[in-house]
């Protein structure tokens, strides 16, 4: 009934120990259900990392020999784990896309490379299921009564509905913010969306921009003097940061919106470069057109009227 969706793009080495953690703590549910992972590489250098410690862990036995070829995206069985390997990097979506078109399921759970499951995760979501029939809905909003923005991994929902929204949202998979897009576009949709855990506190958009903002200046204050080309690197969280202004904001422009994005007394928009500067706002015109036609359309449609009107045997199933 329940299939776990893991995406993992490996980035560097220095997560290792806690992803392999995170992993094992699917592994070891009470209730197990089939995992499904799907790993690509930045580059060559943290691919042969990888497969050093994995090997060393166990992950690759019995997939490849001693040599470190390149891998074929081909099936592997790891425990209760479905393994995928890409040379190409890939943003999350777009594993779950491909990890989506790999299993026949009721339900999907997404992992969260970045944490440990509790080990009785999927038997509370396996009895809320049973005791709701809920189509979707989510694991917790909050933790420890801090005021928190949800994640696409606390979103446990039936295999169809992910199927459409992959399907109707294709042009957004490649892109940073696909996560939290992802969380917007479902509670326009379902806004009446259950949860396991009651609500504490409601959600505070404007709490996680300031959130993501901070995040940023920290990482300046630390990094930016020893690290050449430091906002160039971050392009990927300056246009996750764009898309969170134009959820919160949806009418305010690129030039005020950088002028009100401070690093400590400057303003954001006064420490990139021309070029960096002018590749942000382009993305930022391709989202504040693409994500708002698309939130106008769930509103006045509810759904994307074309994919309903499918003939049965093309639209997706259960």
């Amino acid at each position: 009934m329940v299939t776990a969706i893991v995406p993992y793009h490996v980035i560097d080495q220095f997560q290792f120990d806690s992803v392999y953690e995170s992993l094992l703590s699917l592994a070891d549910q009470t209730y197990p259900c089939p995992v499904y992972l799907s790993i690509s590489f930045e580059n060559e250098e943290v691919r042969t990392a990888f497969y050093i410690y994995w090997g060393h862990n166990g992950l690759l036995d019995g997939y490849r020999d001693d040599t470190i070829g390149p891998f074929d995206s081909r099936h592997y069985i790891w425990n209760n784990f479905s393994v995928f390997f890409h040379d190409e990097p890939k943003q999350p979506f777009q594993h779950i896309k491909f990890l989506s078109d790999q299993i026949h399921t009721r339900y999907v759970i997404m992992g969260d490379i970045e944490k440990l499951s509790m080990l009785d995760r999927v038997a509370i979501i396996q009895r809320h299921i049973h005791e709701t029939n809920e189509t979707i809905f989510t694991e917790k909003y909050c933790d420890n009564d801090k005021v928190t923005y949800k994640k696409h991994t606390h979103i446990v929902l039936m295999h169809n509905i992910l199927q459409e929204f992959l399907v109707m949202n294709d042009k957004f998979l490649d892109q940073p913010y696909c996560g939290q897009y992802f969380v917007e576009y479902m509670h326009l949709k379902h806004p009446c969306m259950g949860s396991i855990c009651k609500l504490k506190q409601a959600r505070n958009a404007s709490l996680v921009y300031q959130e993501e903002i901070y995040k940023l200046y920290m990482l300046y204050k630390k990094l930016h003097k020893q690290e050449q080309n430091f906002w160039e690197n971050r392009i990927n969280e300056l246009t996750h940061l764009l898309f969170l202004g134009i959820t919160l904001y949806p009418k305010r422009q690129y030039v005020e919106t950088m002028s009100t994005i401070f690093m400590g007394p400057v303003a954001l928009r006064r420490l990139l470069s021309t070029e960096l500067y002018t590749e942000l706002y382009i993305r930022h015109s391709y989202i504040y057109r693409e994500v708002n036609e698309a939130y106008n359309n769930i509103k006045k449609y509810g759904s994307n009227p074309h994919f309903d009107k499918k003939d049965a045997s093309q639209r997706s199933t259960v």
